[in-house]
């Protein structure tokens, strides 16, 4: 029978390990010796323990420690810096620090000197471990200690309350209050507030502020703030005199309602307003639309006039002031400013109207407003601006007329610049109108009944064609001719006296009237 022993390592460092081996037929034992295994490294870590020094009596103080095998000594290279300086603030340090062996930790202790350069600030040193082949570190972030400067601690921290002002009258029962502290030397600690004797609450971390939730109203309080510093050192702010509110002044707009639809010009605004219920008074009433403050009324009835209000759409709010300056808002009114625009026609000339080119050529229009007044109206001819009249009757003249088709349209504008344009009205320029003549009977004729009446007429184109002849008869149409010869027989004339014409239109619509005559119509003797 034979067995074997498995190697096995031995836990203890720097001891030779043996391995023992049995087989049958030798029973005898053979003992190797293997070399000892590598030591660990050694791990270095730098701390501040006592991280403060009062300037000139104490010290602070950095502790290197080190882990793993102390047997040897180990130097550890350091960097070092601060705000103070090495060697003139504090006792000088040097690099490498020697931790010899059989120890584990050294002191590296920060002396202030009493002939150190005069300061109002702290100041600081700072040790930063370096690495190298002998040890590693645990961490190579900067460790601080601070240097006070007791011979200038007399310098106390400053406060003042910044919210709420001395004098504002604050609503409850919930206020903020705020202050701002500082100490450039020894920081800020903690921010406490009062009213009066009672602690009102602490803050402790910039900005300083507190919720007062057990104010009362209608009260006025002295409050003021303690700000101690790193050093315990305290400083008071001036005081802050408030009056506080629990309840606001109301107010509610009653006039106009609600979606109310008015014209532009004055609008009438009324409102109510009542006190708080802790009493005092309202000062005044403030009106506004869209945010825009419109006036303020001191005394009931608070009513304002909107002089001029222009179209649009408006949120009305009316705000009440009370006598510790308390505010009440009312609940938004809204308003619309509708604004009508003009009506406008152009009424001279009228549509198809034919014009000779030699003659000037008058516009008319007719505008109103039914909210406002018209202020202009401007006349465009062929989309041209040719005139503009301010006042009733609205008119404007073309004096060198064109050949041609054109197209007049008048634009009203009102008080508020609203504008609309007329229709379109069309009409010609002719360059030449034909004429006529009446040939029978003569001027002065006497006709004795039953005769007939044939009435005649010579006719001369001008730039159109002749479409018609209408003869007229003291002013009543008695016959029209289209063609050649333009003649008619007047059908069953009665005594009398007539004043006879004819008028000939052409295919461009111009109108010519002939001379007149007269003519004596008789019965058979």
């Amino acid at each position: 029978m034979s067995f074997s022993v498995r190697p096995f390592l031995s836990h203890l460092l720097g001891v030779a390990v043996v391995i023992a081996i049995a087989t049958a037929g030798n029973p005898s034992l053979q003992a190797l010796e293997l070399p000892p295994l590598p030591e660990l490294p050694t791990l270095v870590k730098l701390l501040a323990p006592d991280p403060v020094a009062l300037a000139p009596n104490s010290t602070a103080a950095f502790t290197l420690v080190r882990s793993g095998n102390t047997a040897t000594e180990v130097k550890v290279d350091l960097l070092i810096g601060g705000s103070a300086v090495n060697g003139t603030d504090y006792d000088a340090l040097s690099s490498p620090v020697t931790i010899p062996a059989g120890v584990s930790a050294v002191d590296i202790l920060v002396r202030p000197l009493a002939t150190a350069r005069p300061s109002i600030h702290n100041q600081t040193v700072q040790l930063q471990l370096v690495t190298n082949a002998l040890y590693a570190v645990e961490t190579r972030k900067p460790v601080t200690v601070t240097i006070i400067q007791e011979l200038f601690n007399h310098y106390l921290p400053t406060v003042a309350i910044t919210v709420p002002t001395s004098g504002a009258v604050v609503k409850g029962p919930v206020i903020v209050v705020t202050a701002e502290a500082s100490d450039a030397q020894d920081g800020i600690s903690s921010v406490s507030f009062f009213a009066g004797d009672a602690l009102l609450g602490v803050a402790s971390n910039a900005p300083y502020s507190i919720h007062w939730t057990n104010s009362v109203g209608a009260k006025s309080y002295a409050l003021f703030a303690k700000a101690v510093d790193g050093i315990g050192q305290v400083g008071l702010s001036a005081v802050v005199n408030v009056t506080v509110t629990n309840s606001r002044a109301s107010v509610v707009l009653t006039e106009p309602v609600s979606g109310a639809v008015v014209h532009p010009g004055p609008v009438t605004l009324v409102a109510t307003a009542t006190a708080p219920a802790e009493g005092g008074a309202i000062t005044e009433v403030e009106f506004f639309a869209n945010g825009r403050l419109l006036g303020s009324v001191a005394n009931s009835p608070y009513l304002l006039v909107w002089p001029d209000a222009p179209p649009g759409r408006y949120e009305l709010e009316a705000r009440a002031v009370g006598i510790f300056g308390e505010l009440g808002e009312s609940p938004s009114v809204r308003l619309i400013v509708s604004n009508s625009a003009p009506v406008v026609a152009v009424t001279d000339p009228l549509p198809g109207t034919v014009f000779s080119v030699t003659n000037k050529i008058s516009f008319t229009a007719s505008a109103i407003d039914g909210d406002g007044t018209v202020v202009r109206v401007r006349f465009y001819l062929d989309q041209h601006l040719i005139g503009e009249s301010t006042h009733a009757p609205f008119s404007a003249e073309w004096k060198s007329p064109t050949f041609g088709e054109h197209l007049i349209v008048a634009r009203a504008t009102d008080n508020h610049g609203v504008s609309t344009s007329s229709s379109g009205v069309k009409f010609r320029v002719t360059s030449a109108a034909p004429s006529v003549t009446l040939t029978a009977p003569l001027n002065n004729s006497v006709v004795t009944l039953p005769a007939k009446v044939s009435i005649s007429a010579a006719v001369t184109p001008g730039d159109g064609s002749i479409v018609k002849v209408n003869f007229w008869a003291n002013r009543q149409l008695i016959g029209t001719a289209t063609k050649a010869p333009y003649m008619i027989e007047w059908a069953k004339p009665t005594v009398g006296q007539y004043v006879i014409d004819a008028h000939v239109q052409d295919s461009y619509g111009v109108v010519s009237l002939s001379p007149p005559i007269l003519i004596t119509i008789k019965s058979a003797p």
